[in-house]
């Protein structure tokens, strides 16, 4: 996966639009995701907050974030990431990883 900021190696440049991924995608993590116990789900939940509030608090364009913010939001909780293997299908993923992929999509 790529994260292309605006400065390399920095998450806390100013998101614009790509905003909208990074909170759907977190609140999939914390929806669907089995690899983080409720202790760990409810600290990164504490972190991600805190971190949003300071990505608004420094944009020189909140209305974009906050639009960012509730689209991701809808889509966040309204419905589930697709399957690994629905997304991988045609990438050129090895027969052998894609086997195992479908045994821990299950």
């Amino acid at each position: 996966m790529t994260h292309k900021t605006k400065i390399r190696g920095s998450s806390d440049q100013d998101p614009g639009a790509r905003f909208f991924f990074e909170v759907r995608n977190k609140l999939w993590v914390f929806r669907c995701s089995r690899s983080l116990k409720l202790g760990e789900k409810l600290l990164y939940i504490g972190a991600t907050a805190r971190r949003w509030v300071r990505t608004m608090r420094a944009s020189q364009d909140r209305a974009q974030l906050r639009d960012c913010l509730r689209r991701g939001w809808r889509e966040g909780w309204g419905r589930a990431p697709l399957p690994n293997e629905q997304v991988l299908a045609g990438a050129g993923v090895p027969d052998d990883v894609m086997a195992r992929i479908r045994s821990s999509d299950g």
